[in-house]
């Protein structure tokens, strides 16, 4: 409208979101979560990038191959 008030909000650049799904893998072999040997380099590089939980769930136990 020519005479509103109305100013656009800023839009918030688009979020990357990566959702790795691995089965039978152990944090506590995981430079992210402190072991001393480079077993995940690529992984522990994300982890420092990004959001790492120390507390995730899963419904289920098992991913489909």
């Amino acid at each position: 409208m020519g005479c509103s008030d109305h100013t656009e909000k800023p839009v918030d650049p688009p979020q990357n979101l990566i959702l790795i799904s691995i089965d039978t893998l152990r944090p506590d072999m995981l430079g992210a979560y402190g072991y001393p040997r480079p077993t995940s380099p690529v992984l522990d590089e994300l982890a420092d990038d990004g959001t790492l939980f120390l507390n995730a769930f899963s419904t289920s136990p098992w991913t489909i191959p």
